[in-house]
């Protein structure tokens, strides 16, 4: 499991600096922290996504009550970070460009949304 989170995490990773490449030069090192820390946040969310698919919303607990799925509530509380590294990677993208291939960057943002990842 954690092979293939690492896995995931690199493969958004490379994915994302390839639609943020037109980052000028002096705000690049910022990016790629941003763009490493986005991969992660992605991958997590696809994970517990896939938790929550698989094992639903309401899981029972040790003691056999149901009780909501962990998941969803990490899942829930993890969103407004991965909306704010958007929102940081995007203002540093220079306004009068736009991202290389709009088809990729829609591609890999309905990836990071929880869809599956192709190798």
């Amino acid at each position: 499991m954690k092979e293939n989170f690492e896995k995931q995490e690199k493969t958004f990773e490379n994915q994302l600096k390839k639609v943020f490449v037109g980052v000028s030069k002096d705000k690049k090192a910022v990016a790629n922290q941003l763009i490493h820390e986005l991969a992660f946040v992605a991958s997590d969310l696809t994970e517990l996504k896939e938790n929550i698919k698989e094992n639903g919303t309401i899981v029972t607990a040790g003691n056999g009550a149901p009780i909501a799925n962990p998941a969803q509530k990490q899942y829930v509380s993890i969103l407004p970070k991965w909306s704010a590294l958007i929102d940081q990677i995007v203002k540093l993208y220079p306004t009068d460009d736009k991202p290389i291939n709009k088809k990729d960057t829609t591609a890999l943002l309905d990836k990071m949304a929880g869809g599956k990842v192709k190798k």
